[in-house]
């Protein structure tokens, strides 16, 4: 019988069609128009009538393993049964097991009591359903409309074929989901929000859709697959969806890595609101120093739940008095238990890597056997492969290691053989000085809670000894664990994602952990208002603070990107930032004073040329040059070595580069050229927009350091030693640095760049309390003094020149290879002092014009020579006599010296001369008489 001629149209009879296939209108399969019905209509409850077929029990009789693997897919495991009771609401169906997919052939059939199931199906299935077969109709027309060698043609059946295939993927989704009648009203809801997520994907038409039970069925039978897709086919977002979906996460989970946190961030969002969960709905809290008292405070509901670690005993031996030099002490310690012969490796715990080479150092040369032991430094500054040598099996069981190691052994990493523990108990750690506003590097005691991390160390793998190098009064009075990182900061991202969220208006009021002061908070907020992130006006992000945000770096490098951007300098700002990101571990300095030298000499050689921009020039400069060294690995690696720069380093400011192009533009290209002098003036004006508020001003001589444009106190910074300003013959007036830092109650600038003020945001520099060109201190140069008058002005090894400094009001610095003194003051007192000083020089002058020196001729007789080497008197034996006063008043006058001579010479001397500067004592006066 022939087939009647299809109307473009759908059959309004839908389901309830009876001519089906010889139906003139467009239908979709009989199954699954009844299925669709299912869905849009409330189950009927009176009948016991399924829609998708009623089976009797003989469908369930088979008698092979074959005929169960053939049916059982086909059928739903949900059949007709008359046991129905409509009063008691009682409904009893056969549940067939869906262990098939793991024992094919074996069925098994079980009653159970129905509970009604949820009654709010009434999606928009149809709806969606006609819309995508619309497309299948477009694209077909399309196609016939085609000629042969259309280049389109091709294309189009494609779109075609990913339509129908899509459209057969929902179809079989939709048919199995409409098979599972849930149990229970968690079950209807889980089941519901499955439908949903179907509903949307359709709708979003991804290209990996129309393939995933192809990717689901190549999973199941196989450990690794390789799947390559287009950007937007939907691989990262929606194959885990499927493959959770499909039962892979009921016994395990599904990890989805991403290259960068921004994706990974991103991509779980999405997922999230696709799966219709949120992230972070659960949060785990783990550590095992964290204060559990602080947190449960926090989290009101939070459950605390605490695991013991290994059960291996530690013996702890604390000292009888608190140790003087840890070093030495512990030093000691080490030598008393090898020399004991108690077997077992040694960890030493100091604060820094200067302490841990001096330990080393001294263990080294008291222990003749480099067989007998294999001493170890252990610390964040060591080359990965100094760093493996720790972990690395020793030579022999006779061998014993010894580690000297900062804190970095505490956590995290276990070596294997510690038995004994040496702990100093101190630390050093850096900490934020919220009155001077500078980072504050201090040793000090460690906490309880880093104690009990450090005696585990020799609980790991066996029975061990902790030492403590103090008094355990002492460990009662210590910390019980560390302050938050937040007070040790300032918390300006932190500020900046509160304001971004638009959680509170007012920071200050926000529910901290821990919070921080509100004098760290307020001056962060107005940091942040001048670099334009805060409206001052209404407390609110602006358009620059929600990009800075974004890109969750300090505030000042997010100025300098986005400034850079502006500039078209990008790729050079990047670079830099990724610099400055670990410039505290660029240099390798060796660990004895050869390569320590070697070292200052390589980086004297990046300071070339570099008088502007300073440091942040020198660090770019060293990165442009690591990456042009190639892209091969081990070409970049002995670039490192030669130029003593630590390879660590600089992958790390290479990752941080790339991960923000991808944040700030995944399309735009890291294009590094040489530099030129435009090309830094762009640079220099990227730093200035982001760190002018790190100003500082020069207070004369480098030994007198800078003052800091914004400190409320008279706060007095040094210049770092590894900065390429110690090169320079005079120091810049204006800098602008990247931190300060303070080491051993000294505060240090580090990383520096030379500045005019021009260069700056004026509106800031009209805010400051003092001018910055007012405390800035002028210079007045002596020239062409020679060593004789310079010597005289200040004294042998310059110990005039601390009371002249105090008289004057100014500071001096003196060059004795040019025979020149230079004076720093503000204008007003180095005029007086160019002015005095000229009067002393004068003075002095005058008396070396008179000034005699006695020269031997023969035997006692002697000449004496004036200025210009003239003869003024010849001395003979037996007519004159030498005369040395000794321990003589510090203010007492040569005048005042030949006065007393005059008195016991009752008039019968003829001539006295006196030698002030012949003796190398500044207390011992030769007087000729």
């Amino acid at each position: 019988m022939a087939m009647p001629t299809k109307i473009n149209e759908w059959c309004k009879f839908g389901a309830t069609c009876k001519r089906r296939e010889t139906c003139r209108y467009l239908h979709p399969n009989y199954e699954y128009d009844n299925m669709l019905n299912y869905f849009s209509s409330e189950p009927d409850y009176n009948s016991a009538q399924w829609p998708i077929g009623s089976y009797d029990n003989s469908q369930f009789e088979y008698e092979s393993q074959q005929a169960c693997l053939k049916l059982l897919p086909c059928f739903p495991p949900i059949v007709h049964h008359d046991n129905f009771d409509p009063n008691g609401q009682q409904f009893y169906f056969y549940d067939i097991g869906s262990q098939y997919c793991q024992q094919p052939g074996v069925l098994s059939i079980s009653s159970k009591p129905w509970e009604k199931p949820y009654t709010n199906r009434k999606d928009n299935i149809p709806e969606i359903t006609k819309q995508h077969q619309s497309l299948l109709i477009e694209q077909q027309r399309l196609l016939e409309d085609m000629d042969d060698d259309d280049d389109m043609k091709l294309q189009t059946e494609g779109n075609l074929q990913e339509l129908k295939d899509q459209f057969e993927i929902f179809q079989q989704t939709i048919f199995n989901l409409s098979t599972i009648n849930p149990l229970t009203l968690e079950d209807a809801n889980y089941h519901l929000n499955r439908l949903k997520r179907e509903i949307e994907r359709f709708k979003a038409r991804l290209p990996i859709y129309a393939r995933r039970q192809q990717l689901i069925d190549t999973i199941k039978s196989n450990r690794v697959i390789i799947l390559k897709a287009d950007t937007g086919s939907g691989k990262s977002s929606q194959l885990i969806q499927y493959l959770a979906d499909a039962g892979f996460a009921d016994y395990g989970q599904i990890v989805c890595t991403q290259p960068r946190r921004l994706a990974a961030r991103e991509l779980a969002s999405r997922v999230a609101k696709e799966f219709g969960c949120q992230v972070g709905e659960e949060l785990i809290v783990m550590s095992a120093t964290l204060d559990d008292k602080l947190l449960s405070k926090y989290y009101k509901d939070a459950c605390l739940i605490e695991v013991p670690g290994r059960a291996f005993p530690i013996k702890d031996i604390y000292a009888m008095e608190d140790a003087e030099n840890h070093v030495d002490e512990a030093v000691n310690k080490v030598l008393e238990i090898h020399t004991s012969g108690i077997p077992g490796d040694i960890l030493v715990f100091l604060t820094g890597q200067d302490e841990i080479n001096q330990a080393i150092d001294k263990v080294k040369s008291k222990i003749d056997s480099s067989e007998s032991v294999l001493v170890l430094p252990l610390h964040g500054k060591l080359n990965e492969d100094e760093m493996q040598a720790v972990f690395m099996t020793k030579n022999s069981k006779k061998q014993r290691k010894i580690i000297f190691s900062t804190n970095v052994a505490e956590t995290s990493i276990t070596i294997d053989g510690i038995q004994h523990v040496i702990d100093s108990g101190m630390v050093k750690e850096v900490m934020w000085d919220t009155r001077r506003r500078i980072r504050v590097l201090k040793i000090g005691y460690t906490t309880q809670s880093s104690i009990k991390q450090r005696r585990g160390r020799a609980g790991r793998t066996s029975a061990g000894t902790c030492y403590h190098l103090y008094t355990y009064d002492t460990y009662q009075s210590l910390e019980v664990c560390s302050r938050a990182e937040i007070l040790c900061i300032q918390p300006s991202i932190a500020v900046l994602k509160l304001k971004h969220l638009d959680i509170v208006e007012d920071i200050t009021k926000f529910d901290w952990l821990e919070s921080p002061s509100n004098n760290s908070l307020q001056e962060t907020v107005k940091s942040l208002t001048w670099l334009g992130a805060i409206n001052s006006k209404t407390g609110k992000l602006t358009g620059l603070g929600r990009r800075m945000a974004k890109l969750g770096l300090e505030p000042m490098f997010s100025v300098m990107i986005l400034t850079g951007q502006k500039l078209n300098c990008l790729s050079h700002v990047l670079a830099l930032v990724g610099m400055l990101s670990v410039v505290q571990n660029i240099w390798w300095r060796g660990e004895n004073d050869q390569s320590k030298h070697t070292s200052d000499e390589i980086r004297a050689s990046f300071a070339r040329d570099t008088g502007i921009g300073g440091d942040f020039i020198v660090l770019l400069r060293i990165f442009l040059e690591w990456h042009a060294s190639g892209e091969r690995r081990d070409r970049r690696k002995a670039w490192c070595l030669k130029h003593m720069i630590r390879w660590k380093s600089m992958t790390m400011a290479n990752s941080l580069v790339r991960e923000l192009v991808y944040q700030i533009d995944p399309k735009f290209q890291v294009h590094l050229t040489e530099l030129n002098d435009e090309l830094i003036k762009q640079i220099v004006h990227c730093i200035c927009a982001g760190f002018f508020q790190n100003l500082a001003i020069s207070n004369g001589p480098i030994r007198a350091g800078y003052q800091l444009a914004t400190g409320t106190t008279d706060t007095v910074a040094h210049i770092h030693r590894s900065s390429v300003i110690t090169f320079a013959q005079q120091p810049p007036k204006f800098i602008l640095y990247h931190e300060i830092i303070n080491i051993n109650e000294t505060n240090y600038l580090t990383v520096m760049c030379p500045v005019e003020l021009d260069w700056l945001d004026k509106s800031w520099l009209d805010s400051l309390p003092r001018s910055p060109s007012q405390c800035a201190f002028d210079n007045y140069t002596f020239v062409n003094l020679g060593p004789a008058l310079l010597l005289a002005l200040v004294g042998r090894k310059c110990k005039k020149i601390p009371q002249l400094e105090e008289q004057l009001h100014v500071l001096f610095e003196v060059d004795r290879a040019q025979s020149k003194l230079t004076i720093w003051g503000h204008p007003d007192k180095l005029s007086n002092a160019q002015q005095c000083l000229h009067q002393i020089l004068n003075r002095e002058r005058d008396k070396l014009r008179n000034e005699l020196q006695d020269f031997q001729i023969i035997g006692s007789t002697r000449i004496l020579l004036g200025a210009g080497a003239e003869p003024r008197l010849a001395l003979v034996e037996d007519e004159y006599i030498k005369i040395f006063l000794k321990n003589l008043p510090k203010n007492i006058t040569e005048e005042q010296i030949q006065q007393k001579c005059e008195l016991y010479g009752q008039g019968k001397l003829k001539e006295i001369c006196i030698f002030i500067r012949t003796i190398f004592l500044n207390n011992l006066i030769k007087l000729v008489i």
